[in-house]
């Protein structure tokens, strides 16, 4: 409460009492947050609900597999799955909740530490995510297209790929804590990310670093690495088409194989 002091008509003062605003109030100012209609709350909330139960469950799943079958913690194209995986299972835990719940409650129920807290680690988890995706497309791409290197690729080495994603992840979502651009609530007050739109110097180099550091430069590795791939299988298919004359050679039969695989690990992970 705000307690004011105004001047009476005839010259006395008097005191009256000004209700302050809550907190979420005052983020709707200060974030210029466009509440959604009440339908709308609801139904994001519905969808977000289903989502969440179904990612967690799924995702779980895939951990608790990859948990029992040593073996399968053996290859370090599955690692970095599991990896994957952890992210995603870390985005269920800390991001779909919040937000779900602040959708059933038509506000952000968590306040403005809550919205760092929750920007921060739903950030960080979904860097790490695509961190994970580039590195899978360039152990796909060396599998396929570079056999002679497969050899480096051991588990040892998968296994700093990981920590070091993880530390990229932070070096680049950690800034924000420290003052460089913030995390504030999105448009609809249900979640919070990245402040994307401040354009003062400092946040929109930030913006633009992340820009080009955390998402240019993976789709670029992701795309050159997947075409050169299916470049590759291509002229696998090719030589297969053509193997009742000219029978297939050793490296082109496991070149086939790998290629095989690969499409079936692509298919259960889509799913």
């Amino acid at each position: 409460m705000v307690t004011a002091i105004t001047e009476h008509p005839i010259g006395l003062l008097t005191n009256f009492t000004i209700p302050a605003l809550s907190e979420w109030e005052q983020m709707k100012i200060d974030f210029n947050i466009k509440p959604l209609s009440d339908s709308g709350y609801i139904g994001s909330a519905i969808y977000l609900t289903c989502l969440g139960i179904i990612s967690t469950i799924g995702n779980s799943l895939i951990i608790a597999m990859f948990l029992k079958e040593k073996k399968l913690r053996m290859k370090p194209h599955n690692l970095l799955l599991l990896n994957l995986a952890v992210s995603d299972l870390g985005i269920s835990i800390f991001g779909y909740p919040w937000t779900t719940a602040s959708c059933y409650a038509g506000r952000y129920l968590f306040g403005r530490v809550g919205c760092t807290i929750q920007g921060f680690t739903t950030f960080t988890l979904a860097q790490t995510d695509m961190n994970t995706l580039a590195c899978l497309s360039f152990y796909r791409y060396i599998n396929i297209c570079k056999p002679h290197y497969n050899y480096k690729l051991t588990p040892l080495t998968t296994k700093w790929v990981i920590s070091l994603i993880w530390v990229y992840s932070i070096v680049w979502t950690a800034p924000p804590l420290f003052g460089w651009s913030s995390y504030i609530p999105e448009p609809f007050g249900t979640s919070c990310s990245i402040d994307w739109t401040n354009g003062e110097l400092a946040p929109a180099l930030y913006t633009w670093l992340l820009v080009i550091f955390c998402y240019l430069i993976h789709i670029i590795t992701i795309v050159f690495c997947y075409y050169q791939i299916s470049v590759r299988a291509r002229e696998v298919q090719k030589s297969l088409s053509n193997s009742v004359s000219h029978p297939l050679g050793t490296d082109e039969v496991r070149c086939f194989h790998r290629i095989a695989m690969e499409k079936k690990v692509t298919l259960v992970r889509s799913f």
